[in-house]
């Protein structure tokens, strides 16, 4: 690796013969992105991002840059093949907050289109897989993912990284954004943001800029950035059991029958919760769907239940529901009593509870908010106390332990996987199980994955890479004709560890597929 720093900055970067940056500008450090913001009180304004000055100590390998809000001070070294690249930010300014700033390292430019990724995880985005570095952005927040941008072409493999322990926060995020060539998609800029900085305060970052042969795998590029990761995050989750677990749906949101307003047994036309014979016949119909579900479960060795929605789903726009404690208001009917002793609702969790299944429901981050009568999801402010509240309700009421949490996210993305660290604290004997899930959430949670909706067969390997005993929860309700390679993937996610998600309340090739997928992840397991 060479480099060599000019008038503004670092003007080339050259490994294996190959020069990275376009122009003698393209490794020079500045605000980008309509930063910096400066804050006072409500005041708002934008500084300025062209330098007063710059000065260069080629001796030192040392650039200043001076603004009217700022200096910062950057340095490079070069250690075998890592750039590494210390910059100190001081805010100059006596009044002023930096409440936003982005920084541009560098701009590089590869011999052909890259591939990247970040070790992000989950169904909702990549899986931590290699793409086309241009297709999206590859941006990381060090607190809830590896602070870590691979990129790769035929000949080389490179790592855009912080150095920082992730738990001090310096950076908010890291990253590559965009491809900045239309054309050949071939140049990317490379973007740090730091987090707000009071008038007077400096701040020191450093990142990295890592090479590698083709055939050089993550470990041996940034084994240290995922170890320091590891040791700041460390894994907590402990679970006991990784047997199936059932899916029970009781209510469907489709247009709902006069007599039967929350969609009871896929709209069943015969259910009338609006007499009490009505009632007693709807008691009787729900205790048997119990019945039948348990034999359902004890067949495939299921460790328990989720049922999606004991509150019913009368109102399209807000299920599922995702408030427990709200069962009452929004299904009336579970209240009734049938001999007199257990509301209907009660005497249903009770059943499942009498034969050792484990029991759970659906929870949302968001709160009921009812508008003239109809419930709407609105964010919650504390989400974490929202969550908490509902896993006690449940665990009290029906004794539950397993929660999938829907919809984890507000009005800033998904949940802070320090939310889900919080609430496996409050409740080390509960398995959650979130729908959005950040890569941090997996060392506390086991985030839930769809083969039925997405193809998605195992945890993520990205995972794994800092994780080694996370664990998902896939749903894999899967259909009569699912291909033999479908199948060997999920006997090794099982094998691995990951539980498998399944419709439990009526038998069918769905069910023999799940007892078929544990029982030969069983015989590879004892094999090795």
């Amino acid at each position: 690796m060479q480099i060599r720093l000019g008038e503004h900055g670092l003007s080339s970067l050259i490994y294996e013969g190959h020069e990275f940056l376009l122009s003698a500008r393209s490794g020079e450090i500045l605000p980008v992105n309509y930063t910096p913001r400066l804050s006072r009180g409500n005041d708002s304004i934008q500084g300025s991002s062209n330098p007063i000055s710059v000065f260069v100590d080629n001796k030192k390998s040392t650039v200043k840059y001076t603004y009217p809000w700022s200096t910062i001070i950057v340095n490079y070294t070069i250690r075998d093949d890592n750039l590494l690249i210390s910059i100190k930010i001081k805010n100059t300014d006596n009044y002023y907050s930096i409440s936003n700033l982005t920084l541009g390292v560098a701009q590089l430019t590869f011999l052909e289109v890259p591939t990247g990724r970040v070790l992000e995880a989950g169904m909702w985005g990549t899986g931590g897989i290699l793409q086309p570095l241009h297709i999206r952005p590859q941006m990381v927040a060090p607190d809830q993912a590896p602070p870590i941008v691979e990129i790769r072409t035929s000949n080389i493999a490179a790592v855009f990284a912080s150095d920082d322990i992730p738990t001090e926060k310096r950076l908010q995020s890291i990253g590559i954004p965009f491809t900045t060539d239309r054309m050949d998609k071939r140049s990317y800029p490379l973007w740090i943001t730091i987090k707000p900085l009071p008038p007077g305060a400096d701040l020191t970052v450093n990142v990295s800029l890592r090479f590698g042969s083709a055939a050089s795998d993550l470990q041996s590029l940034a084994g240290d950035v995922l170890q320091t990761y590891r040791r700041s995050y460390p894994y907590e989750l402990t679970w006991p059991s990784h047997a199936p677990i059932g899916a029970l749906f009781l209510a469907t949101s489709q247009p709902h029958p006069l007599k039967n307003p929350r969609g009871w047994f896929l709209n069943a036309k015969d259910v009338d919760v609006t007499t009490p014979a009505g009632l007693q016949n709807w008691h009787d119909r729900l205790m048997a769907f119990a019945d039948r579900s348990i034999r359902v479960l004890q067949d495939m060795g299921a460790q328990g239940m989720i049922t999606w929605d004991p509150e019913g789903q009368e109102f399209p726009n807000a299920t599922f529901y995702g408030a427990p404690q709200l069962t009452s208001k929004l299904a009336p009917e579970t209240n009734f009593a049938s001999a007199g002793t257990l509301e209907t609702i009660d005497e249903y969790f009770a059943k499942f509870r009498a034969v050792g299944l484990r029991t759970g429901v659906t929870l949302r981050p968001q709160r009921i908010v009812f508008h003239q009568g109809i419930p709407v999801q609105e964010f919650s402010e504390d989400p974490f106390s929202e969550l908490l509240e509902k896993i006690r309700y449940a665990r009290k009421r029906w004794g539950c332990t397993l929660f999938y949490i829907d919809s984890t996210y507000d009005m800033s993305g998904p949940l802070s996987a320090d939310i889900m660290r919080s609430l496996r604290q409050a409740n080390p004997d509960v398995l959650l199980i979130p729908e959005n899930e950040d890569f941090r959430d997996f060392a506390y949670t086991a985030p839930l994955n769809s083969f039925n909706h997405f193809g998605v067969t195992q945890t993520p390997s990205s995972v794994r890479e800092v994780y080694k005993d996370a664990f998902s929860v896939i749903f894999a309700s899967l259909p009569q004709r699912t291909s033999t390679a479908s199948i060997e993937r999920l006997v090794d996610a099982v094998r691995n560890g990951d539980i498998l998600l399944v419709g439990g309340w009526y038998p069918g090739p769905h069910v023999e597929y799940a007892k078929q997928i544990y029982k030969e992840a069983r015989e590879k397991k004892s094999s090795h």
